[in-house]
């Protein structure tokens, strides 16, 4: 135990980061985010191994793995890969192994293997849950680290910091204008109300809430629109307002613990639309219950014909929610907030827990509240979207804080293209990360074309232009920046200045 409990805590606090596979099932969880590799004979041997996964070859899979990681042993997410392989194929000892390795290597999702069904086989074998209790045991030193970061950065001195042991909160407030002891209070009646009705208990591991200062803030969300954000590898929330965002993000760190004790990983659908809906609903002691621009999209979208159905929204991944934003997090919000209109949140979310063995996509769930085919509740869940009375001059602004802002009205068409402009950008780093620039510049362009002040596109679009030595339009570019965002403009004016 102690050995494990070192090696867990090496690789957490001190090891290279590996990027997390996205899905539960070996097939889907295949070297996301692996850097490309040097040697040919490795490359070739990595691919033809992510195919066999990709075919449910897992045997072959499994020798390939093998004979790869000889080659490239410390590449987390191919040992991890290897432990679902030969889980599956029954070899338990060389499963537990292979993720040991992966451990060591800088593998660091244990949620993921928590919930990953490929790894059901090592769940009541000494060294696994010896593993899953070392981590638990280095949470401490983890919360201490992302603390001690937020200390040493550059506006550290005017931090704030607080703790909640009841519920495994750290807070980091870098805003003058937020008081502590007021964002504590209200964190911990969303925590309380999300447990006591939905969740059934607080974060299993510490979660560090951050408020930071503006300026840091900009190192953490290039696009300013972006308020706010949840990675559950590190159990870190930080937030730009405490209002929409902070409740969206809380609700996504509490369903994740959620998942992580279930065993169970949610579809995209569900764990946007739980937290789109809290995030506007609040507390059950609010006086109101705002709509958002998603509400405004949703009935626009039923109006026209344009929701998704109900099939394609509950297959939908992460890759869908990014490709048509707007009218995936509208639908899944709606789809809550039908849930809710008759009362069927609770009682849903508990049947879906229980069966989501049988049906991951929730559909069944549905089914058993309202005790009617899922075609004729989803035609009423059409119907009741469309007629919606909704007054867009009530619509909650995104970034109303807990002191409150002026509201405004919001434009649903901006949004919405606001949302597609977003999903675009996504889209572009992948190809700017293969040099593939002769298509990143007309997507960029789209991009800006769409939301003209978008600071992160238009910086991304001026270093695609230095790549491609058209020194003059990265000019144009750190000229626009001068108005949207002076820090990038400084970067990009240094990069143009350094080349030649």
């Amino acid at each position: 135990m102690l050995v494990l409990a070192s090696i867990v805590t090496a690789a957490l606090v001190g090891g290279p980061a590996v990027a997390d596979p996205p899905g539960a099932r070996i097939g889907r969880a295949v070297g996301a985010g692996v850097a490309e590799l040097g040697g040919t004979d490795a490359a070739t041997l990595r691919h033809a191994a992510l195919q066999a996964l990709a075919a449910g070859a897992v045997g072959d899979a499994a020798r390939l793995i093998e004979e790869y990681t000889r080659l490239r042993p410390d590449d987390g997410v191919m040992l991890y890969n290897g432990a679902c392989a030969h889980c599956l194929l029954g070899d338990h000892a060389r499963a537990e192994q292979l993720l040991l390795d992966a451990v060591k290597a800088g593998f660091m999702n244990f949620s993921q293997m928590r919930r990953d069904r490929d790894l059901h086989g090592l769940r009541d074998r000494p060294a696994y849950r010896a593993l899953m209790a070392a981590r638990d045991a280095a949470d401490p030193i983890l919360a201490d680290r992302q603390i001690e970061r937020w200390r040493q950065g550059p506006h550290g001195a005017s931090y704030r910091f607080g703790e909640d042991e009841t519920r495994r909160l750290r807070y980091v407030v870098g805003r003058a204008d937020i008081d502590p002891a007021a964002l504590e209070a209200h964190v911990a009646g969303i925590v309380d109300e999300l447990t006591a009705t939905l969740f059934g208990a607080p974060p299993r591991h510490t979660l560090v809430v951050a408020i930071p200062h503006a300026d840091d803030a900009m190192g953490h969300f290039a696009d300013p629109h972006i308020k706010g954000s949840y990675k559950h590898v590190g159990r870190s929330l930080i937030a730009t307002d405490t209002g929409r965002s902070l409740r969206h993000e809380l609700v996504h760190a509490l369903h994740h613990s959620h998942m992580d004790r279930l065993g169970q990983t949610h579809p995209m659908w569900i764990q946007e639309g739980l937290a789109s809906f809290y995030e506007r609903r609040g507390l059950a002691g609010d006086a109101a219950e705002a709509a958002t621009e998603r509400d405004l999209i949703a009935r626009d979208l039923a109006r026209g014909g344009g929701l998704p159905t109900w099939s394609e929204l509950f297959a939908s991944d992460r890759r869908d929610f990014r490709v048509a934003p707007a009218a995936r997090y509208a639908a899944a919000h709606a789809v809550v907030s039908f849930l809710d209109a008759h009362d069927r949140v609770h009682p849903w979310y508990e049947a879906y827990c229980r069966t989501h063995d049988e049906d991951p996509s929730g559909a069944r769930a549905i089914e058993e509240v309202f005790d009617e085919p899922v075609a004729a509740i989803e035609l009423e869940w059409r119907r009741w979207c469309a007629e919606r009375v909704i007054d867009a001059a009530m619509v909650e602004a995104p970034d109303r804080a807990m002191a409150g802002v002026a509201p405004r009205t919001p434009d649903p068409k901006a949004a919405w293209r606001r949302w597609e402009a977003q999903a675009l950008f996504e889209d572009t780093r992948s190809l700017s990360s293969a040099g593939r620039y002769d298509e990143v510049i007309p997507a960029l362009q789209s991009v800006v074309t769409l939301a003209p002040d978008h600071a992160g596109a238009h910086y991304a679009l001026g270093l695609a232009f230095v790549r491609t030595n058209d020194l003059p339009a990265a000019r144009r570019q750190c000229e626009i920046l001068a108005e949207l965002d002076p820090s990038l403009r400084s970067l990009l004016d240094n990069l143009v200045l350094a080349t030649p």
